[in-house]
């Protein structure tokens, strides 16, 4: 990959990113939450008594991206580095466990952008999955 690349792969990056970031802040913003996973016929988390109350608190998990996007930021027209690695790697660990605790409980992040066409989880959902492309393009440049 030449020269002229990586600032496109960064641009994709930290956009990807700043969109997971932007929509993980006003995301709750919206009010209904997400859809209980084991509950039928689905209803929201924040109704039920017992559990799901703080469910809404995984999202803020997803802030953590904020800081592999501002060192990518600070390095833009570099290369890829071992410590932007390791700090996305840490991230997506982050996030992974929230979004595992958060399903333990009541949360159906996945149902909740399906079935109540929550179009800031798709958003997050797709930039996600955008923003692995770019990582794993960026860092296989680097190598």
């Amino acid at each position: 990959m030449g020269r002229r690349g990586v600032p496109r792969l960064s641009l994709l990056y930290c956009g990807s990113l700043a969109i997971v970031v932007a929509n993980t802040i006003l995301w709750p913003l919206d009010g209904t939450g997400f859809i209980a996973g084991r509950v039928n016929p689905a209803s929201y988390c924040s109704v039920l008594m017992s559990s799901g109350g703080d469910d809404d608190a995984m999202i803020f998990a997803l802030v953590i991206f904020a800081l592999p996007m501002a060192l990518r930021i600070a390095r833009f027209h570099r290369p890829w580095t071992r410590i932007e690695s390791v700090l996305y790697g840490f991230s997506w660990l982050g996030a992974i466990f929230a979004y595992f605790l958060a399903t333990m409980d009541c949360a159906a992040p996945v149902a909740t952008a399906v079935i109540d066409h929550d179009l800031q989880l798709i958003a997050i959902f797709t930039a996600l999955g955008l923003n692995c492309v770019a990582a794993a393009s960026l860092f296989r440049g680097a190598t």
